[in-house]
């Protein structure tokens, strides 16, 4: 049996949500490798998302812009092992370049030469027509446990709110005179693509319906979704929190303080999950299937039209049908999904 390594490097996946998904993987690490130092090597924007986990020993941010630097970043951590997450090409061949010895992940994509221990990806269908399988992503990222002869630990995500995260949600709650509330968080934004976010005015309405049922009503936007921010507030009853120095970090502390959460497929989503606050995630043209998080704590909601999920960045269907799946899934829909789910939890 190969021995365990002594310091293991994991590269994470580029999205926020994907990051989180990876967390039940880095714990089985933990448990199963307990003599191992485990690396989180991670773009520069979601790094402070891992810190404080207790199955990371370290977190290496890394600029995913160039193979050199971050060949150079990998070769700068003395890992003698490295897993990857990404499927990617490009990860293999930089782990390569590092001149780290170990190089573990799927075997796909033309990339198997440059692992040393390649994994076999779930596959469907026969030749010529076989494929790779829709996986959740939870399950993909536990599938790699096999190159280490490991077990999950159960595949529920890990989010650890530090002081520094606290410190920050306080600031931004103390500036938008945010207290004692009964708090529902708005997540209207999503980096995938403009198919993929609930229209502005069904979120303003459902604003109306939640504050009629004593809720506040905040908004969380990422920079560059000022606009979406905009026009919500313009007829909604919110609170935009970008306006008061909102931060990922804070982030990370207010989705566990809020009673609800309400959000596109975006990373958010996951963070709120993780923290267990009730949470209804809208889904359009994305598959609930490649990111379902088997959650007791939340509902999913879509209408599964004929063309979900296309997976596509922008609706390719013209008016009248244009963004259908998203458009038709009304306000009233979510609003009752938000309310059965707090019955639930009542």
């Amino acid at each position: 049996m190969t021995p365990a390594p002594e310091r293991l490097a994991v590269i994470l996946p580029t999205w926020l949500g994907d990051c989180m998904m990876a967390t039940p993987l880095l714990r089985a690490l933990r448990k199963g490798l307990p003599g191992t130092s485990i690396v989180a090597v991670v773009g520069r924007g979601n790094a402070v998302v891992m810190e404080g986990l207790a199955s990371v020993d370290e977190v290496v941010p890394i600029d995913k812009s160039s193979w050199l630097r971050s060949a150079a970043t990998l070769k700068s951590t003395g890992c003698d092992a490295v897993l990857l997450l990404p499927n990617a090409f490009r990860w293999a061949a930089v782990a390569r370049l590092a001149g780290v010895p170990r190089r573990i992940g799927y075997a796909r994509d033309g990339r198997s030469w440059l692992l040393t221990d390649g994994v076999k990806p779930v596959m469907t269908g026969r030749w010529p027509r076989r494929t790779h399988a829709i996986v959740p992503a939870i399950r993909h990222y536990l599938g790699l446990l096999t190159a280490f002869r490991l077990e999950p630990d159960g595949r529920r995500m890990d989010l650890a709110v530090t002081p520094n995260d606290d410190k920050a949600a306080d600031a931004v709650f103390i500036s938008g005179g945010i207290g004692d509330e009964r708090l529902a968080l708005f997540v209207p934004g999503g980096r995938y693509g403009s198919a993929k976010l609930w229209p502005t005015k069904h979120f303003a309405d459902l604003s109306h319906k939640l504050v009629a049922d004593r809720f506040r009503v905040l908004v969380s936007t990422a920079p560059g979704e000022e606009a979406v921010a905009e026009a919500i507030a313009a007829d909604g009853d919110v609170t935009l929190l970008a306006n008061h120095g909102l931060s990922l970090s804070a982030v990370k502390a207010i989705v566990g303080r809020c009673d609800l959460v309400v959000s596109n497929d975006t990373g958010a989503r996951h963070l709120a999950v993780a923290a267990g606050t009730p949470t209804v995630t809208v889904f359009g043209p994305t598959d609930p299937q490649r990111t379902t998080l088997n959650a007791p704590r939340e509902v999913e909601v879509f209408l599964d039209l004929d063309c979900q999920p296309c997976q596509q960045k922008l609706c390719p269907l013209p008016e009248p049908q244009t963004q259908r799946c998203l458009r038709d899934l009304s306000p009233q829909t979510v609003h009752e999904a938000a309310l059965r789910l707090l019955k639930v939890e009542a």
